[in-house]
């Protein structure tokens, strides 16, 4: 049985509703600057549900064989409700309900997508959909919108060997499950057995693109670039990063990863395979530390060499 993935882009009210402005301030205005002719959007409806995708739904998900099921929600929750689901493109084969159903009292429903049952691993579909009717709020603040754009990849499981550049006889070289999602998209889930998941994304020019997924880590922006920081807090045992487990006597204590976006792109690198060596990620760590250092050090390389079908990479434990 394969595995799905699902890579949803999510677009929050704050950042469509500018845009909606711009492009219809054209239509409202009269080139005469003497006659004001600008006209507000049509009122919503008195007792509009708001209903609205969840902000919930996570960006990558797990599916079983019965599809992914799409958290729709509403803020009033008296009687039963129907809401339109316009599917604006979806990849064929892919099944998507017309409508979405809400039972009375309940303030959630769920929308679910089929993918064709002969898809297998390296196929992918896209969806976009939107919900309509005047149960759908366009002005109000809510922790989803009406609008949501996914992309299905039935991932590929591959193993690969993660080690840190003058670190072996520290940290050793350990494996990590990556999954490859189709279009240069890979997921390493819980990296370092720190409940920490990182996705990289490759550009057309090989660069690497690291951003933290269904997780928070703090993220900071410097002069110098973006990093991604991670950090070992005394008081907090979920992000301990340890790849050989808790007992062992060496934590990683920071490591700040840049992620390789703008002008920074350089930072993260994945090489393709030669006739002498395989393929391999090159991460630029800003800043990283173990338990056994003194201070933090600069500048640090992190590897990361996925193996071909079959192959456990090669672990050298310290």
């Amino acid at each position: 049985m394969n595995t799905i993935f699902f890579h949803i882009v999510r677009k929050t009210v704050n950042s469509i509703l500018p845009l909606c402005l711009l492009i219809s301030l054209p239509l409202f205005i009269s080139c005469s600057s003497d006659e004001e002719t600008w006209k507000p959007g049509p009122k919503t409806k008195d007792g509009c549900q708001q209903v609205h995708f969840s902000g919930e739904n996570p960006s990558i998900a797990f599916a079983s064989a019965d599809g992914f099921d799409v958290i729709v929600k509403r803020t009033i929750t008296t009687g039963n409700l129907t809401v339109p689901v316009k599917v604006i493109s979806a990849s064929e084969g892919v099944i998507i309900p017309p409508s979405v159903t809400f039972n009375d009292g309940s303030d959630e429903a769920y929308l679910n997508i089929q993918v064709p049952a002969t898809a297998t691993t390296g196929d992918s579909f896209n969806f976009e959909l939107k919900l309509e009717g005047d149960d759908v709020d366009p002005y109000a603040d809510l922790d989803g919108t009406s609008y949501y754009k996914g992309f299905i990849s039935f991932a590929k499981h591959r193993r690969a060997q993660v080690y840190i550049s003058g670190y072996d006889r520290v940290l050793g070289r350990w494996a990590e499950d990556l999954y490859d999602l189709g279009g240069g998209t890979f997921l390493i889930n819980d990296f370092m057995r720190s409940s920490v998941n990182l996705l990289l994304t490759v550009d057309k020019d090989n660069y690497v693109v690291v951003s933290p997924y269904n997780c928070s880590p703090y993220l900071y922006t410097a002069d110098y670039g973006d990093f991604i920081y991670l950090h070992y807090w005394s008081d907090r045992t979920a992000n301990v990063f340890n790849p050989w487990g808790d007992d062992f006597d060496v934590n990683v204590t920071t490591m700040t990863i840049f992620n390789g976006a703008g002008n920074y792109r350089s930072y993260g690198q994945y090489h393709e395979q030669t006739a002498t060596t395989g393929e391999y990620f090159v991460l630029t760590l800003g800043s990283f530390q173990t338990t056994a250092d003194a201070s933090a050090k600069s500048y640090v390389y992190m590897y990361i060499r996925p193996t071909a079908d079959g192959v456990d990479p090669v672990i050298i434990k310290p």
